[in-house]
C-alpha cells in the first residue's frame, strides 16, 4: 500500500534506489509476518523476494545485498515453523518487526514527501519534538 501512495503522491521518490528496495523489503517482511498458516501469502512473499528485491539487490546501495541475504534468511525461518522450539532457533521474523525498521522507513518516507512537497514543520515544533525525545530518552 505504500508504494502505491507515494506513486500517487510523487512518483518521482520511487526513482531512489534505496528507498524502494527498502519499500519492497517491508513489503516481504510483512507478508511474511502474515503469512502464518498460509501458503497463498508465503508464496506472494517468494514472488515479491524473486521479482522485487532480488533484481535491485545488488544495486541499490552497498549494504543492499546484504540486507537481501537477512531477508532470505527471514523467509528460511518461517518455512521451519514447524519444528519445534528448541530446534527452530530464534525467531528472525519478530527480532525484524522489533527492530524499528517499519517506523525508520515511515519516518523517511515522510521527510521525503514533506520536503518534496515543501512542507516543513516550522520551528517551534520541531524544537518542542527535539525535547520531547531528548525528554524521553534521558528520563
Amino acid at each position: 500500500e505504500a508504494l502505491d501512495t507515494v506513486n500517487r503522491v510523487d512518483s518521482t521518490i520511487l526513482q531512489d534506489p534505496r528507498l524502494l528496495f527498502k519499500l519492497h523489503r517491508q513489503r516481504f517482511v510483512e507478508l511474511l509476518h502474515c503469512a502464518g498458516d498460509s501458503d497463498e501469502t508465503l508464496w506472494k512473499a517468494i514472488e515479491v523476494a524473486r521479482q522485487d528485491l532480488a533484481p535491485r539487490a545488488l544495486d541499490a546501495y552497498p549494504e543492499a545485498y546484504s540486507e537481501f541475504q537477512k531477508s532470505m534468511l527471514l523467509l528460511l525461518s518461517v518455512g521451519n515453523k514447524h519444528k519445534s522450539d528448541e530446534e527452530a532457533g530464534p525467531d528472525l521474523l519478530a527480532e525484524e518487526l522489533a527492530s524499528g525498521a517499519r517506523e525508520e522507513l515511515a519516518a523517511t518516507l515522510v521527510t521525503t514527501l514533506r520536503q518534496r512537497m515543501e512542507a516543513y514543520d516550522p520551528d517551534l515544533s520541531l524544537l518542542l519534538r527535539y525535547l520531547i525525545n531528548t525528554h524521553n530518552a534521558y528520563c
